[in-house]
């Protein structure tokens, strides 16, 4: 239904990770997204048989918002990192932040 477009990818040499946006209703792992605004966010770790470990995802929480990665990096404690442009309200169920706010890193 819905469409996703992987715009950074990071290897760890064991694990590969991806940051994607996504509109409309996607399902990953047995889970089903569906962004609020214009675009969401996934990121996700999968290894080289492309078994998905895990999967984490920001929503924006207005109709004109969205999140678009253009990097990421991996620290040698499995951090993920990602660098994302946004506008509106953004975040996972408990943690949110205005893009008139600041620049802050989103998943650590």
């Amino acid at each position: 239904e819905g469409n996703h477009f992987v715009n950074s990818l990071k290897s760890d040499g064991t694990y590969n990770y991806a940051a994607a946006s996504f509109a409309g209703k996607i399902v990953m792992n047995n889970q089903t997204y569906e962004s609020v605004g214009l675009r969401g966010l996934l990121v996700f770790r999968f290894s080289d048989d492309n078994s998905i470990s895990w999967q984490s995802v920001l929503h924006v929480k207005e109709s004109f918002g969205s999140v678009s990665p253009y990097a990421m990096n991996i620290d040698n404690l499995g951090n993920v990192f990602v660098a994302a442009n946004f506008n509106g309200t953004i975040g996972d169920s408990t943690h949110f932040v205005n893009s008139s706010q600041c620049r802050l890193p989103i998943f650590s």
